[in-house]
């Protein structure tokens, strides 16, 4: 080992001997990587930079020392954000302000080079002091005395001497007009510089993990399974109307594959395919326009897993699955990236694991949180993906439901993906949402989407051939229907959905129905969800009896068919999509018959706030109109009076912290992105329950838990295990003994079998629950 030699990085190899990165490979090397990441969308030269100065302060000789001192090595000493360990990564920010003139410039760089480790920092000092402008400056003047120690060590000339970047933000002519976009932009290049980092740091510290990486079929080689299996179902299909429109709706998509990218619209009504349909258009767009990725962003963890299972499988019947071989599986387990909290660790290869650090793959199913919260985040692990978004397909399944009080941003960085990264955005929705123009009203105007171009060229004539139930709505929509009324309604009925927009509403109406009646709420932990959903399919395709009361997180993407369904006043988006669960599969047509959807006016109005509005929309709507057609025309009134009604698109405050001084690139990166939470975690908490699910009994990884603490792949698997609670109910259940974190290590843990029961959830005093939580 050659002591004299400025190390980056150390590690054992299999003899137990010490072997060292140099500090100049290591930015080289991490110069390199990100400058081929970044060249995709012209802007390579930056991040080329970056990665030239991002571990700058490597060469301090305090830092080596520390590395290399008497009482051994430590390989973790890159990581400054460990206790004890130096800083490295402020060095480059200070010789960025040192070395270029122009502080805007500057200020880009200094972004990058001082959040690869920490995240991007605030220019501005944020409710924790922390800013980057007090790390560069003091008293107006530059920190340089680390730099000036740097300048006498002669390896490290080869990097002070670099000049300006050359290409322009965004690779625009006048990139001052499109300042709403630098934020992601600079995003985008820290994203380059820290998978770049990692991955270079990687294959020294972990070459065999290294070696697994990149190993996935071509979007040409899943094309081609993809029509292979679409050409076996199509034969395999039954020759009924349904079917047949089907088919329609799959060629149109692959017909309009060829248009330029950009925004897309797949209005299609529930039932018409368009998981499949949208996969279609996706992939045939990649292989016209060279598309690296197709990313699939699903608005809840409670269907993404069906989705998965489709584009894994072809089908997401477990049943099937199980006797399928691999030769009739769509694309493959191992074609398939999926990112979200709930998936088993036992069923994800090396491969998928290591993807998941930066999407590194072809297809990538995750959640519209994970999404959305990645991009605009300021966390390097979070960031890291970023790049890979670039030149890819988005599709955006149930569209409808992206939150208004996010709309804002989220239009901007979908706008600024499609205009500067060659992103195809495709919006996937029954009910499409009136997205385009100008959106909201007088005092809350912002400028939505523009040229989205429907995949669908009649959508009108098209909900018209879907035209498999009929809404019946109650004579006087303004008078409530009380449990005990609709419960003796329901009773009557063999076969029969009813969906109430409250868990203790869903708890309430399930305790008057009939023994064998199945309760279904986010009060039960997602294994026994995945468990009971698959009972409800296998009851359908019996014929046998099955009431279900659920709460709205079966209306979007679980595809269960039932002849009566009954919706509780709701947005009219909410009813369409409890609408698709009825007569799903046309059946009752083959019969001269029809699904019916009944609204009822439940005892309780929704809570307070958007799901309030929405529901008095749909009030507005019903008044107006004695028969109602679930046609697009419909959805785009109503979507126009609710989005009237919303009083803020911008809860994280975009505009004000990350547009107003844009022109001068100070940001506050850290402060948006935590208020950018599409979940808000602050009002509740995850509890670990008792549950025997068909693969592990969580109560022995609870006990795991508490014995060894956590682990990554533990709490992945306990997160299927997992109830959300009001912070205000956590509080009364933990007073009374009924969940406690005291043993397992800060996690909340069932403590009482009078907790949690199977069949019904997690159990609590109604009156601690003010019902805001939905599902």
């Amino acid at each position: 080992m050659n002591k004299t030699k400025i190390c980056a990085h150390v590690r054992k190899n299999d003899s137990g001997d010490w072997e060292i990165q140099g500090l100049k490979e290591h930015l080289r090397g991490v110069g390199g990587l990100a400058k081929s990441f970044a060249d995709v969308f012209g802007n390579g030269d930056w991040v080329e930079l970056a990665g030239l100065w991002h571990d700058l302060g490597k060469y301090l000789p305090s830092w080596q020392s520390y590395l290399c001192r008497k009482s051994g090595f430590d390989p973790d000493a890159h990581n400054e954000t460990g206790q004890g360990r130096p800083n490295h990564s402020s060095s480059g920010a200070v010789y960025s302000f040192e070395k270029l003139k122009n502080p805007a410039i500057a200020r880009i760089l200094a972004y990058m080079v001082s959040g690869h480790h920490a995240g991007l920092p605030d220019w501005y000092p944020d409710d924790a002091g922390g800013d980057l402008q007090n790390r560069i400056f003091k008293n107006n003047k530059l920190f340089d005395e680390e730099i000036n120690i740097i300048k006498t060590v002669s390896e490290s000339s080869e990097f002070l001497d670099k000049d300006s970047p050359q290409t322009i933000p965004l690779n625009t002519k006048n990139p001052m007009e499109l300042s709403e976009y630098f934020n992601l932009w600079i995003r985008m290049l820290f994203s380059c510089l820290v998978d770049a980092d990692w991955l270079d740091t990687e294959k020294f510290m972990k070459p065999d993990q290294s070696s697994l990486r990149g190993l996935f079929p071509e979007i040409k080689d899943l094309k081609r399974r993809f029509d292979v299996f679409m050409e076996k179902k199509q034969k395999e299909s039954s020759n009924v109307q349904i079917n047949r429109r089907r088919d329609e709706i799959l060629e149109t998509c692959r017909a309009k594959a060829s248009l330029e990218p950009g925004f897309f619209s797949l209005n299609v009504p529930t039932g018409g395919g368009k998981t499949l349909s949208s996969m279609a258009f996706a992939l045939n767009h990649a292989l016209e326009y060279d598309k690296q990725r197709i990313i699939m962003a699903i608005p809840y963890t409670s269907i993404i897993e069906q989705t998965s299972k489709v584009y894994k499988y072809g089908t997401d019947d477990n049943e099937m699955i199980e006797k399928l071989p691999k030769s009739d599986w769509l694309f493959g387990e191992e074609s398939v990236l999926e990112h979200h909290s709930n998936i088993d660790p036992d069923n994800e290869m090396t491969e998928s694991k290591l993807a998941a650090e930066n999407w590194d793959a072809p297809i990538i199913v995750t959640t519209n949180v994970q999404l959305f919260e990645s991009l605009f985040s300021s966390r390097p692990s979070d960031c890291r993906k970023l790049h890979n978004i670039g030149n890819s397909i988005i599709i955006l399944d149930e569209a409808q439901m992206l939150p208004p009080e996010y709309l804002k941003p989220i239009l901007s960085v979908l706008k600024g993906l499609v205009l500067h990264f060659r992103v195809t955005v495709v919006l996937c929705t029954a009910t499409q949402p009136a997205f385009e123009g100008k959106i909201g009203s007088q005092g809350t105007f912002f400028e939505g989407l523009g040229n989205v171009r429907p995949i669908i060229d009649k959508p009108k004539e098209l909900a018209k051939s879907f035209n498999r139930i009929k809404i019946i709505k109650p004579v006087d929509i303004t008078v409530r229907q009380s449990w005990e009324e609709l419960a003796e309604t329901l009773s009557l009925y063999t076969q029969v959905l009813c969906i109430v927009n409250r868990r203790t509403d869903c708890r309430e109406l399930h305790r008057l129905m009939p023994e064998g009646t199945i309760h279904l709420s986010a009060l039960m932990c997602g294994e026994e969800r995945s468990e009971l959903i698959s009972d409800i399919k296998q009851k359908l395709r019996e014929d046998k009896p099955v009431r279900v009361i659920s709460t709205q997180l079966v209306e979007a993407g679980v595809d269960i068919d039932f002849p009566v369904v009954y919706r509780a006043l709701a947005g009219l988006d909410s009813i369409a999509q409890a609408a698709g669960r009825c007569n799903r599969e046309g059946k009752l047509n083959e019969k001269g018959m029809i699904g019916n959807v009944y609204i009822f006016n439940p005892p309780k109005s929704s809570p307070p706030g958007l799901l309030r509005k929405g529901e008095d929309t749909s009030k507005e709507i019903l008044r107006l109109y004695n028969d109602i057609e679930l046609s697009p025309d419909l959805f785009e009134e109503y979507f126009k009076r609710f989005y009237a009604s919303v009083n803020d698109f911008d809860k994280p405050k975009f505009k004000n912290r990350l547009i107003d001084e844009a022109k001068e690139f100070k940001f506050q990166f850290r402060t948006f992105a935590k208020d950018f939470k599409l979940i808000d975690d602050s009002i509740q908490k995850g509890i670990f329950v008792w549950y025997k699910g068909m693969k592990f009994d969580s109560e022995s990884l609870i006990d795991d838990l508490k014995k060894y603490g956590p682990n990554p792949k533990l709490l992945r698997r306990l997160q299927r295990f997992t109830v959300n609670v009001p912070l205000y109910v956590l509080k009364q259940l933990t007073e009374k003994g009924l969940v406690s974190d005291t043993e397992s290590h800060g996690y909340f843990v069932q403590m009482s079998d009078e907790l949690y029961k199977k069949g019904s959830g997690l159990y609590y005093d109604a009156d601690w629950d003010s019902g805001k939580f939905v599902c």
